[in-house]
């Protein structure tokens, strides 16, 4: 697979859109170690309220251990961390951890 020029392989892992009117981040891609830091980067100015906060997974097509890592740490400051349509790997591996749902 070659990568548009300008695109660092890491960036082309994962797209991260936050819309913070309705406490929501939609994930698209691949939450890897590779990636794992945008993704909190991005959810960061979400948990200041201790509110939950929705996570849709929908088009997020493959997470590691330090992706899992990532959501349990950010459902802990959130408070409550709604994981919305898990599919394929991400779905199997979220339901083989009983994580459908974060609570902090």
């Amino acid at each position: 697979m070659s990568l548009p020029e300008g695109t660092q392989p890491e960036e082309a892992a994962l797209r991260v859109t936050t819309d913070p009117s309705t406490r929501t981040v939609v994930l698209e891609g691949e939450l890897d170690l590779a990636s794992t830091d945008r993704f909190v980067q991005a959810l960061r100015p979400l948990l200041d309220h201790r509110e939950p906060v929705t996570v849709d997974l929908a088009g997020l097509e493959f997470m590691d251990s330090s992706g899992l890592r990532a959501l349990i740490q950010s459902a802990r400051k959130a408070g409550t961390l709604v994981l919305l349509n898990p599919r394929g790997q991400v779905g199997q591996l979220l339901k083989l951890c009983d994580l459908e749902r974060l609570d902090g």
